[in-house]
């Protein structure tokens, strides 16, 4: 089960090729930067108890075994981007898309084709998925950056002790 309700960030400095620093959101994973069991927010953890307790209550027993948090490679506005990048001509970006590029995928390489092969002649895909930067356009609040209340070190995180249901009404 999954919870969609926030997309965190989690901020740190990280040294590009030419010795600069930037600081970027990176995803946190039982893997990535180290390997560690990560943890959840207790936001996150509630959501998915509820599920459980009010559509699956059999489940409830079994308890929750484990929990991991998916990073997504969201843009600001949700859109992918699909376009080549200012200044470099010769360096194409295809990211983006908030998470679900996988419903997309039987459009999505004819569209890229199209953007690739006829750079000056954009359709609607290429306007709607062009290079755009944080100050155009609609937004989800990952344009706060480390100032908003999506940094996971903000969060409440969830403990073992939260895992377990209560004995709450069951459907």
């Amino acid at each position: 089960m999954g919870f969609r309700g926030k997309k965190y960030t989690n901020y740190q400095t990280i040294t590009d090729a030419a010795g600069e620093n930037h600081r970027l959101s990176v995803p946190k994973t039982k893997y990535w930067p180290e390997r560690i069991e990560p943890n959840v927010t207790k936001e996150a953890l509630d959501a998915i108890k509820e599920v459980v307790r009010e559509a699956l209550p059999e489940l409830m027993p079994l308890g929750i075994a484990g929990c991991r948090n998916c990073w997504y490679i969201d843009s600001l506005d949700n859109n992918f981007v699909i376009d080549r990048v200012p200044g470099d001509e010769g360096m194409m970006v295809c990211s983006g898309g908030s998470g679900h590029g996988f419903k997309f995928l039987p459009m999505l390489g004819r569209e890229v084709m199209k953007i690739i092969e006829e750079p000056d002649n954009k359709n609607e895909y290429g306007k709607l998925w062009q290079w755009r930067t944080k100050s155009e356009g609609p937004r989800n609040g990952l344009e706060d950056g480390e100032h908003g209340e999506r940094v996971l070190a903000k969060q409440r995180m969830a403990t073992k002790a939260d895992w377990k249901f209560d004995e709450r009404a069951r459907l």
